[in-house]
């Protein structure tokens, strides 16, 4: 048994080598079959390494192509609110152009620094003093109407009170009846016209002027416009709450009112 299988061996090498000899001669003899061969197993081998690395290049030139497109995008973006900024600046400075200061004022710009709060704004310090003709009691303005008025100054600076500081008083009518009373804030109500009779002829929508009284603020500027007239008929006075002209959170120019000079001095 053990003999036959050691034949049985001898003779399964011995075609083995045969083989490899035979594979050998042909490639002596047709070397362009070896070549054949080789190049067939390079491409299937290759083939779907090749199919990788043109997936991967489609991705990255996609991937480039989208940041572009971004880019570009956010470029856009970034000039439209560019545009969109230069025309909210145009349409002031149009309305800033035709604004005139009362007959007998005249006015000086000031630029606001800081803003000071208690709740809500209650005093702005500007960019100007006594140096630029500022002084207190001064009006301050802008094309929307009554800021407040000039509380402190130094040589180069000044703290201009607002109205919603509750300790700025106006003397004010309503413009169509004349009626009369006292602008100010109330932290709990918030602007108010006070001591105005019960029967007063007011009413929502009515606007409330500066009345010149009292000598601090010149007669006729916009303060602000009746919200709403609580009427207690067993009140004297009417409770009116009113909301301002002048946005005090988005306040982007104002003016101090200088009375202006006399034409003789002019002339000197």
């Amino acid at each position: 048994m053990k003999l036959a299988w050691s034949l049985l061996e001898r003779r399964s090498i011995a075609a083995k080598l045969l083989l490899v000899s035979l594979v050998a001669v042909l490639f002596l003899a047709f070397p362009e079959s070896y070549q054949a061969l080789n190049e067939g197993a390079t491409f299937v081998f290759k083939k779907p390494f090749l199919h990788l690395k043109l997936a991967l290049s489609d991705l990255s030139h996609g991937r480039e192509k989208r940041q572009r497109l971004e880019e570009a995008l956010m470029q856009a973006l970034v000039k439209i609110n560019t545009l969109e900024q230069q025309k909210e600046e145009n349409e002031r400075l149009r309305a800033q152009l035709g604004f005139e200061p009362p007959a007998g004022y005249r006015l000086i710009p000031l630029e606001a620094i800081t803003v000071e709060y208690n709740g809500p704004p209650v005093a702005i310090l500007v960019n100007r003093g006594r140096a630029q003709g500022l002084a207190v009691g001064l009006p301050v303005i802008n094309r929307l109407g009554l800021i407040g008025r000039i509380e402190e100054n130094s040589a180069r600076f000044a703290r201009v009170q607002l109205l919603t500081d509750p300790g700025c008083r106006v003397a004010g009518r309503v413009a169509v009846s004349r009626e009369q009373g006292i602008v100010r804030y109330e932290p709990s109500r918030g602007l108010i016209l006070d001591n105005l009779p019960i029967d007063g002829q007011i009413k929502q929508g009515d606007l409330v002027i500066s009345s010149g009284l009292g000598g601090v603020f010149p007669e006729g500027l916009p303060v602000a416009v009746v919200e709403a007239v609580l009427r207690d008929e067993t009140e004297m006075f009417a409770d009116v709450l009113l909301r301002a002209t002048v946005n005090f959170n988005a306040i982007d120019e104002l003016y101090a009112l200088i009375p202006a000079a006399p034409a003789g001095e002019l002339k000197r």
